[in-house]
């Protein structure tokens, strides 16, 4: 089986095309929301592949500029994964305006196969197996990648016992700009294994792990109800996003204990040995090597303004890490005036943003927030954005009490000026959206209709900020859709 996306349309059949020079598409696509996936020829080192084409229909969107801008950034982190549980990721490029890119081409059986297959799952693979999504998931989720679409169909049992992930079609880089990441009405993914925040269009690192929490209970299904992994099961099932594990790692540090050599499994892998049954490691991290300062150059504002400026420049071209080298010379100078850096700090925390590297960007917010307060009020509109920024970066990795709890903090603190209006209704709908995501929504629609009223009222009606509150009631309000899992030992 190749790298598919299970569930996706097949388009109809096209003639024989060769993208790129040297990639050769065979047979019709699987359609994903952004790309067709081919099965592909690499004509230069004479080996199967698999391509991921943008889709030509959405060439003209007027949303063009900014689809092409996060399927390169997807691209970049994919490429970085280098992770034994993911296809890799061998090149990208662009092909008559539309951007492509070519991954390994991976066959084996699918995790639905094996459990409608083999009953009972032996408890072995069954540990083996999900070990192996949540070493995956820590490293998609450090490079700030929610794969959204995990189920049995996106897993691959490979011959020589390797785990793959596969279908990252419907990720997202989860970036600053919002809280909720899809419209209303826009439905992602497999309802069976979909998180309820996801009714909200909110995704995180623990939106993905809700999703193992439903394979896991498949694989136990003929499985004794009184073992423990159902109990582990029913903790990454949680309703509520804060009741599960932050993260893939605090899944993986009770699971790593348990992991044997597994029993065979005929008609699914032919090795005697699985060749990863103990890798649970979550890869390289990445990152380029800084190089020290040789001199102690003047950081005159002229200086800082032309770095700033070729730091910029380089984000613009899609180098970002190159960016983020640059301005972090100048930050790691101790010779550099600490009064004029904080520009530099804001626009490292930024691109780190862009970039997707959210460990680094919440530390850099922080750290850009803590000089900004000393030297601008509160609600000064560079320190309000970076306030909503980091926000939004605590939502991102599943910290929704943190979020809402700076959310409130923000609206608290911009009062009624009229001059802030705008951010104020902002914090105000991302906290009510935070407070629904964590199971309240009778209180969320509380503060949103709250909210409308004032928004309607005022002086000069913001139409942007009524829209936008308006959609955020239709999500609130929205039914909520319940998948009810197997008993334990349903069959057992």
């Amino acid at each position: 089986m190749s790298v598919t996306t299970s569930g996706a349309a097949r388009t109809t059949s096209t003639s024989p095309q060769t993208i790129g020079q040297r990639y050769e598409l065979s047979g019709p696509p699987l359609r994903g929301g952004m790309g067709d996936l081919y099965r592909a020829y690499d004509l230069s080192l004479d080996r199967e592949v698999a391509v991921k084409l943008m889709r030509a229909d959405l060439a003209d969107d007027d949303q063009r500029t900014e689809l092409v801008r996060r399927f390169r950034r997807e691209a970049r982190l994919l490429a970085r994964m280098r992770h034994p549980g993911t296809p890799a990721v061998f090149d990208t490029g662009e092909d008559d305006g539309r951007p492509f890119l070519v991954m390994e081409y991976v066959e084996g059986a699918t995790l639905r196969n094996l459990i409608d297959e083999v009953q009972p799952v032996p408890r072995d693979w069954t540990v083996y197996v999900i070990a192996q999504i949540c070493a995956v998931l820590a490293r998609a989720h450090e490079l700030s990648l929610v794969h959204r679409d995990l189920k049995p169909d996106n897993v691959l049992l490979c011959a020589d016992g390797t785990v793959k992930v596969v279908d990252f079609g419907l990720a997202i880089v989860t970036d600053s700009s919002s809280t909720h990441l899809t419209p209303p009405g826009v439905v992602t993914g497999d309802w069976r294994y979909r998180a309820p925040e996801c009714d909200l269009g909110i995704a995180s690192s623990r939106t993905d792990l809700y999703a193992v929490g439903r394979i896991l209970e498949e694989l136990l299904e003929q499985t004794p109800a009184d073992d423990d992994l159902w109990e582990l099961a029913a903790l990454l099932t949680h309703n509520r996003p804060q009741d599960r594990p932050k993260d893939a790692t605090d899944v993986l540090a009770p699971l790593t204990p348990l992991l044997r050599r597994p029993s065979p499994l005929p008609g699914f892998v032919t090795a005697t040995t699985p060749e990863g049954y103990v890798e649970t490691t979550t890869g390289l991290t990445g990152g380029a090597s800084r190089r020290g300062q040789t001199g102690h150059p003047e950081w005159t504002p002229a200086a800082l303004r032309r770095i700033r400026a070729s730091a910029a420049e380089h984000a613009e071209q899609g180098r970002p890490g190159r960016a983020v080298d640059l301005l972090r010379t100048v930050l790691d100078d101790p010779h550099a005036p600490e009064d004029a850096l904080m520009d530099v700090r804001r626009d490292l925390a930024n691109l780190l943003v862009e970039a997707g590297e959210t460990g680094d960007a919440l530390r850099a917010c922080n750290d850009a927030l803590t000089v900004m307060t000393r030297r601008l009020p509160e609600d000064h509109p560079a320190v309000v954005s970076l306030r909503l920024t980091l926000a939004r970066l605590h939502a991102r990795a599943g910290d929704v009490t943190t979020a809402a709890d700076l959310y409130a903090t923000v609206a608290e603190d911009l009062g009624g000026q009229a001059s802030t209006r705008s951010e104020r209704a902002t914090a105000t709908r991302e906290l009510a959206i935070m407070q629904a995501g964590a199971g309240d929504r009778a209180g969320a629609e509380a503060i949103l209709t709250g909210l409308l009223a004032d928004l309607r009222d005022a002086a000069h009606v913001d139409d942007e900020q009524v829209i936008a509150t308006v959609d955020a009631l239709m999500l609130v309000r929205a039914p909520v859709r319940r998948y009810v899992p197997p008993a334990r030992g349903a069959r057992g």
